[in-house]
């Protein structure tokens, strides 16, 4: 009779056991899963675990397989002990299966179009804008289908409610069970079960290399899902302009699209190298000064006379100075190196081209002071090439000393043209327009 008992309770806990384990696919996960959810229980209460359970089966099955019949008469005031544990048990089981089912009917199921850009592997080195799809289907698990050449990815997903962001963290298949997971994607969210757009940034990995770049999500119907697509700028007219078009211009940001990582910088010198390579001397690639900010002052060395020229010579060492004391009080740290120019011949001895054209090309701002001269002037030649290559330009001129072609410059945009009649009585007024362009380009910088 006491053995009938005790075999009833050990196979109710099984059978209890097994339906955690069947609410979840597999015995290990239904386990943790349950002892999460035990956790987040209101009025905690132990004794329920796997860990607690287990032993209590175990314990149960010696005092059944015990052959000695002292033994079951000793614990039969036990059996009712036993009996409430498992009425408790039992009702904690049922609340967390009311749980699952509730957490099934109402699983978020939702699909987005994943839009990035990237260059295809080809020679042209073509830009293309690539159309995947993302499908989150269960509480956290995620499946990312990728374009023809790319690997499909699953995964699973969490939210920060703190930050208001998504983290996606895929693998490929085959590498499921690897540490380092094949890409990751995180968006910005304000209401995640409506937002019409997610707007983010991905992490993959090609080979030797780490490519980052912007990505957008754009919810889409699962019943009118297009399968994914490399979309070429140059083929696929058709298809890109099933794109939305504000979705295009915003990939098409050049500092947004796409950013490249390799194994092979590994050292000051292959970085020097990687910079000058890809050109970051252009100011337009720049967002902000690799180094302190450029001041470059260039003005013809002579003028009409020997005297013109040498107080034309000192209006702009003078200027130099007021403007280096403005910027670079001693005892403090520069924040603005001056470099100044006053080459008499267009090239040097050599016919090379003169050093100045190299700095101009990390030079901020280019002041050209211009006077009536005779001779030729490199001084025009720099400003040539200062306008392909500084962010703001300003051209302090002598009446009639150049052309309208010259003076027509300013039109371009971060160019200023100003004209005078005497360089005497206007170095308070040049140096006032000097220093109301650098503040304007660099308030934060000059101020903090």
């Amino acid at each position: 009779m006491i053995d009938e008992k005790i075999k009833t309770i050990i196979e109710s806990y099984k059978t209890l056991l097994k339906e955690i384990a069947k609410a979840n696919g597999s015995n290990d996960k239904g386990m943790k899963d349950f002892g999460a959810w035990l956790k987040k229980m209101k009025g905690k209460r132990s004794g329920y675990s796997y860990k607690s359970i287990r032993p209590r089966i175990t314990n149960l099955e010696g005092i059944l397989n015990s052959p000695n019949e002292e033994v079951l008469k000793n614990h039969a005031n036990a059996l009712k002990t036993y009996q409430d544990k498992l009425t408790e048990f039992e009702e904690v089981v049922n609340q967390y299966l009311k749980y699952k089912k509730e957490a099934s009917e109402n699983v978020f199921n939702r699909s987005w179009y994943v839009y990035h850009f990237y260059n295809k592997d080809t020679v042209d080195r073509e830009p293309t804008l690539a159309r995947c799809v993302l499908t989150v289907n269960g509480e956290e698990n995620a499946e990312f289908f990728n374009v023809e050449l790319g690997s499909d990815y699953i995964g699973s997903y969490h939210k920060s409610k703190k930050n208001k962001t998504v983290f996606f963290d895929l693998n490929t298949e085959e590498d499921a069970s690897s540490a380092m997971s094949g890409a990751h994607i995180r968006v910005y969210f304000n209401d995640f079960e409506h937002d019409e757009l997610l707007i983010g940034s991905y992490i993959t990995y090609e080979g030797d290399k780490i490519v980052r770049g912007a990505v957008i999500l754009h919810t889409v119907s699962t019943d009118s899902i297009l399968p994914p697509k490399s979309i070429s700028f140059k083929r696929d007219l058709k298809e890109l302009t099933n794109v939305p078009l504000s979705i295009r211009k915003y990939l098409s940001i050049n500092r947004y699209s796409q950013g490249v990582s390799k194994r092979h910088i590994n050292s000051i010198d292959r970085l020097d190298l990687h910079v000058l390579n890809n050109q970051f001397d252009k100011w337009e690639s720049r967002f902000f000064e690799e180094d302190i900010p450029t001041l470059f002052i260039a003005s013809p060395n002579r003028s009409l006379d020997e005297t013109t020229s040498k107080k034309n010579s000192k209006f702009v060492k003078t200027l130099i100075e007021k403007l280096d004391t403005r910027f670079n009080n001693k005892g403090e740290l520069k924040r603005i190196r001056i470099r100044e120019e006053l080459e008499i011949s267009p090239e040097d001895e050599d016919g090379i081209m003169p050093t100045s054209f190299a700095g101009l090309k990390t030079t901020r701002f280019f002041i050209l002071i211009y006077t009536r001269t005779n001779i030729g002037s490199l001084s025009l030649v720099e400003l040539g090439y200062a306008l392909g290559n500084c962010k703001s330009v300003i051209v302090f001129h002598e009446k009639g000393a150049i052309s309208d072609r010259i003076r027509a410059i300013k039109k371009i945009d971060g160019v200023k043209v100003s004209a005078f009649s005497k360089l005497d009585g206007r170095m308070d007024r040049i140096f006032q327009d000097i220093v109301d362009e650098i503040e304007n380009n660099l308030r934060g910088y000059i101020t903090n």
